[in-house]
């Protein structure tokens, strides 16, 4: 087993942009384990493993596997001419960052535009129950 998990695992959070604490909520384990974890002092389980693996959408293979270098993190990171370790620019993080705040925004009024138009059914369907209520009542007379 690869030695450098928790290297793996650190970088991984970074890369996300995971903190330990929620990382513990999304595993359901105590922050101090996931700490103990990165600092190389324990291992994860095999459970834990699994649970890490999905939060931080990697396989558990890959996460034992020694050959995983692009998770593992660089001290000399600064001399790798803006690329990160699959040769994207450093930016490219940003700019993923930017387009999915637009889409976030964009999915956003769809909901609300959603929302709107189902407030307007129901309106209708309520408008529709009443004058089935009404006529009804009238046909009971």
């Amino acid at each position: 087993m690869d030695g450098k998990i928790h290297l793996k695992i650190l970088n991984l959070l970074r890369q996300k942009h995971i903190t330990q604490k929620q990382l513990s909520k999304i595993i359901d384990t105590e922050e101090a384990v996931i700490s103990r974890w990165i600092s190389g002092k324990t291992m994860p389980s095999l459970k834990s493993l699994e649970k890490l693996a999905a939060a931080l959408e990697v396989s558990v293979q890959d996460l034992l596997n020694e050959d995983f270098s692009m998770y593992d993190c660089d001290k000399n990171d600064n001399k790798n001419n803006g690329k990160n370790k699959i040769g994207l620019s450093k930016d490219f993080d940003k700019n993923l960052n930017k387009d999915l705040s637009k889409e976030i925004e964009n999915l956003s009024s769809k909901v609300k535009e959603l929302e709107k138009k189902m407030e307007f059914k129901d309106r209708q369907i309520d408008f529709v129950n009443e004058k089935i209520k009404f006529l009804e009542k009238k046909i009971k007379e």
